[in-house]
């Protein structure tokens, strides 16, 4: 899961990487997160610190399935 903080207010959103469809900064440099049950949502962090984010986690979920099957 991926924890990042929400433009606005003081909380924070926790999400799966599987469920984002897209990455958008709009023209007032937002980030906004669209995930794949329609909802979006602005964030504080970059595109790429997003895309960044996903990489990692889904590399580090396929590692864990990996060692499940193994084992």
């Amino acid at each position: 899961m991926i924890t990042t903080r929400l433009s606005y207010g003081a909380g924070e959103i926790i999400f799966n990487p599987y469920t984002v469809s897209y990455i958008i900064r709009d023209e007032l440099n937002r980030t906004a997160i669209t995930f794949t049950n329609g909802h979006s949502l602005e964030v504080t962090a970059s595109p790429l610190e997003i895309k960044e984010l996903i990489e990692n986690e889904t590399k580090y979920l396929c590692r864990e399935c990996n060692q499940s099957t193994q084992g």
